[in-house]
């Protein structure tokens, strides 16, 4: 090989590279950004519905119930009172 064709070679490496390292950053970045939207979405989502929870709790004290069985519309105290 002479010199000629080795840095002609060399150069076509290096912008192939370069773009190659162009592609994979802007996708990583994607990957990042979709990452983080969906953990997001799931931080929300969990919040509300422990949100919820503690309001159910907050109702079920105040009301004074001290239930220790299943709620009366449950399939499992429909179970109870047909045996």
């Amino acid at each position: 090989m002479d010199r000629a064709y080795r840095a002609d070679l060399r150069e076509l490496n290096e912008l192939n590279f370069a773009r190659f390292d162009a592609k994979l950053d802007q996708r990583l970045a994607q990957f990042d950004a979709k990452w983080e939207r969906r953990m997001a979405e799931f931080d929300a989502k969990w919040e509300r519905r422990v949100a919820e929870l503690r309001i159910e709790i907050q109702k079920v004290r105040s009301s004074g119930c001290s239930c220790s069985g299943p709620p009366p519309h449950s399939p499992r105290s429909e179970q109870h009172s047909a045996s």
